[in-house]
């Protein structure tokens, strides 16, 4: 009797594409707004629990969101090497439903 061929390369769940060799990049979706349309990256870093913590009780204790705080940093640390602070926080978007 032949033997059944591995099932262990193959794709479980959602269909995979072939791997290139050109990185991958998301592309930009515009965030809806008032003032017309804005095109909006995420950015994400992975930190250490205690480091979450502090910042989490430095936004409760500044009554400001997170997010606000990282961008805030993040546009000081643009200043303080010559560039200019152009990070924006997204608008709120209502969602349809």
């Amino acid at each position: 009797m032949a033997k059944r061929p591995s099932m262990a390369g193959m794709p479980i769940g959602k269909r995979t594409l072939p791997k290139s060799d050109a990185p991958a990049v998301a592309e930009d979706t515009p965030a809806e707004s008032g003032s017309g349309s804005r095109d909006f990256k995420s950015v994400m870093a992975r930190i250490n629990r205690a480091g979450w913590a502090e910042l989490r009780r430095l936004a409760i204790d500044l009554d400001r969101p997170l997010e606000d705080i990282l961008i805030d940093a993040l546009n000081r640390t643009l200043s303080e090497n010559g560039r200019a602070p152009v990070i924006e926080k997204r608008s709120q978007v209502q969602r349809k439903g």
